[in-house]
C-alpha cells in the first residue's frame, strides 16, 4: 500500500542525527533547503543527545537544484533592484530623464511605421 505513494519517489530514508538510544522520545526532522548533502542532518546536531534524533532524508538531489535556484533567483533579483536604485539615487537619473523622451519618439516611430 505504501509503494503505491512513494513509487516516484527515489530518494527517501531516516538516518540518525546522533548515535541512536533506546529511548521512547524520538525527534523527527524534515530539511527542506538545503546547500549541501550534510544540510539533512547538520542543522539538527544542536539538539541534546537524551532524545533519539532521526532526519528525513528526501530526493536530496531534487532539493540542492532547488535551493541554488532559489539562490540564483534571490541574487539576480538583489542585483536588479541595487542597479535601479543606484540609477535613481546618481547623476545617471537625470541622464536616463533626459533621454527618456528620444526613447518615447523611437517607440512613435515603431507604432507608426
Amino acid at each position: 500500500m505504501i509503494g503505491r505513494h512513494t513509487k516516484d519517489v527515489q530518494d527517501l530514508a531516516i538516518v540518525p542525527v546522533h548515535p541512536p538510544k533506546d529511548t521512547l522520545a524520538i525527534r523527527l526532522c524534515v530539511s527542506g533547503w538545503l546547500n549541501t548533502k550534510d544540510d539533512v542532518v547538520g542543522p539538527w546536531k544542536i539538539f541534546d543527545q537524551s532524545q533519539d534524533a532521526f532526519a528525513l532524508q528526501w530526493e536530496v538531489d531534487a532539493l540542492l537544484e532547488l535551493s541554488d535556484a532559489l539562490v540564483t533567483l534571490l541574487k539576480d533579483k538583489a542585483i536588479g533592484y541595487i542597479q535601479k536604485e543606484i540609477i535613481k539615487r546618481t547623476v545617471l537619473a537625470s541622464l536616463f530623464a533626459s533621454l527618456s523622451p528620444v526613447a518615447y519618439l523611437q517607440i512613435g516611430k515603431i507604432i507608426c511605421e
